[in-house]
């Protein structure tokens, strides 16, 4: 087991110094890159005061990239507008990944959307100051790019915002309350090199690491099998033998040595430890804790089957999981606690990756026009494809009106008797009694037509269509458009 993290832990340690060569051999040896947190680790996990990955881990800061493929992520950006996926949103990954907003050459391939928020969103791109002879001295560490982040670093993302308070009840985020929850003190420490033993080769299927899993299984395919591991016990199954509750577990096991180097501890938090490092491929990352192939059985031959279906599993390398499997590290009432399978399934079961969604209905509603007398107020609802008419006098809601879709825009005719929405995403307007509350008709304009405008008698309507760069001009007595006005790019609004 030594020999195995010995080997592991090398060829992490050596990379920050092979790195700080390959850039300052680089033509541009005065950008600075990211390079993810693997490569940061090297230095800060180490015992004593440069143990900083652990608290990183189990922070929710690690958590937030994984965080965008739960059902409340979705929920967030419906109330927000956002009409795609989350974790394809700029809107939501400017917050919850490091870099997302930097240019494809500033990432260096070690580096990974999936590991969230990571040392370098606070402490700046690492590719200037991760050589230790500069780290060690703070005044070239900084001028290397190192930054020590203040408050309003933080409010950036974690000023209010009302979508996230009506999903998650989550409370104002008091800075100095949240840094107490992310303290990761380190003052300096020893860095040692030594020489790489390469592991003997060793035949048979290999252990690839959860990264080389998430490329089928992750975000990539809209799969969310790899960010339900990620925010798991399971994936911080290495990490949590740093904390209070696993030393006082250790105390009572009579495990005098560091846990995170125990070959007693490490065999079930830890993937693999019981193999020769031979069969380890460079994708594999020690640190992960106990990941896919833990259950699963190495991956390497798997790997080279194009999305097999079940039946293949067992053919392509993989072993099929039950009971049996768990029980080989969560049997025999394990730290005192009795094991219960079906529980503990509910919590990790990913066979049904899709989580159900509770929408939270909501009208977004857009647009309103009064009546002269003040008495009702028609209101155009995006979101719910509607048009709600409401009783300002009692306040209450007359009635709802199904019409074209994204309607933006709502005006009356000088007569009051019509009531006209634009559907921006159905290309038309929808004309409606304003006492029937009947479509009377639907008339087709441009591409998204925005606001409408009528003439004085009521004869004639104007329309801006943002998306065909123009307005139509409708004979409302036949209901139909009769020309095409040019407009400059994306016409909104409207006047006489």
């Amino acid at each position: 087991m030594q020999r195995f993290l010995k080997n592991k832990k090398f060829v992490v340690l050596v990379l920050p110094l092979i790195y700080v060569f390959l850039i300052s051999n680089s033509p541009k040896s005065q950008d600075r890159i990211y390079v993810g947190e693997k490569v940061c680790r090297a230095c800060h996990h180490l015992q004593g005061n440069r143990d900083q990955y652990n608290p990183w881990r189990m922070s929710k800061h690690a958590d937030a990239y994984a965080a965008l493929l739960k059902p409340e992520a979705k929920q967030i950006a419906e109330l927000s507008g956002i009409d795609i996926e989350p974790f394809k949103s700029p809107v939501c990954l400017g917050c919850h990944t490091t870099a997302y907003n930097e240019e494809a050459w500033e990432r260096d391939p070690s580096f990974h959307f999936e590991d969230g928020v990571q040392c370098e969103q606070c402490h700046g791109p690492g590719s200037g100051y991760i050589d230790p002879e500069v780290m060690y001295i703070k005044e070239k560490s900084i001028q290397a790019g190192l930054k020590f982040p203040e408050k309003r670093d933080c409010m950036v993302c974690h000023k209010e915002k009302n979508s996230h308070v009506t999903v998650l009840k989550s409370k104002i985020f008091i800075y100095e309350e949240g840094l107490q929850t992310i303290k990761h003190k380190g003052i300096g420490g020893g860095y040692i090199l030594e020489s790489i033993e390469q592991p003997d080769p060793v035949s048979g299927p290999k252990y690839v690491g959860s990264l080389v899993c998430a490329e089928c299984h992750g975000s990539h395919t809209n799969e969310r099998i790899y960010s339900k591991w990620y925010r798991s016990k399971h994936a911080r199954a290495y990490t949590s033998l740093s904390g209070d509750k696993a030393n006082k577990i250790a105390i009572e096991m009579g495990v005098s040595e560091s846990l995170q180097k125990s070959d007693i501890c490490l065999r079930c938090h830890v993937t693999g430890a019981d193999q020769l490092p031979g069969r380890f491929l460079e994708s594999f990352d020690t640190l992960q804790g106990v990941q896919c192939e833990s259950c699963h059985g190495p991956a390497s031959e798997h790997i080279t089957v194009n999305r097999p279906d079940y039946s293949e599993v067992s053919a392509s390398g993989l072993i099929k999981v039950d009971k049996n499997t768990c029980l080989t590290c969560h049997g025999n009432k394990i730290h005192g606690q009795t094991f219960d399978y079906e529980s503990m399934w509910s919590e990790i079961n990913h066979s049904k990756w899709q989580e159900e969604e509770q929408q939270i209905p909501y009208k977004t509603p857009f647009n309103l026009a009064i009546t002269k007398d003040g008495k009702r107020l028609f209101v155009a609802c995006e979101a719910s494809n509607s048009l709600i008419v409401v009783d300002l006098m009692n306040d209450e809601i007359l009635v709802e009106i199904s019409i074209g879709m994204q309607p933006h825009h709502v005006c009356l005719s000088p007569d009051e008797a019509r009531a006209y929405v634009s559907n921006r995403a159905s290309d038309n307007i929808s004309v409606i009694d304003t006492k029937s509350y009947e479509i009377l008709s639907v008339i087709d304009v441009g591409d998204e037509p925005h606001e409408i405008v009528i003439t004085n008698d009521g004869k004639i309507m104007y329309v801006a269509n943002a998306g065909t760069y123009d307005v139509s001009v409708v004979d409302i007595e036949k209901g139909v458009e009769i020309k095409r006005l040019a407009a400059s790019r994306g016409p909104w609004g409207a006047a006489l």
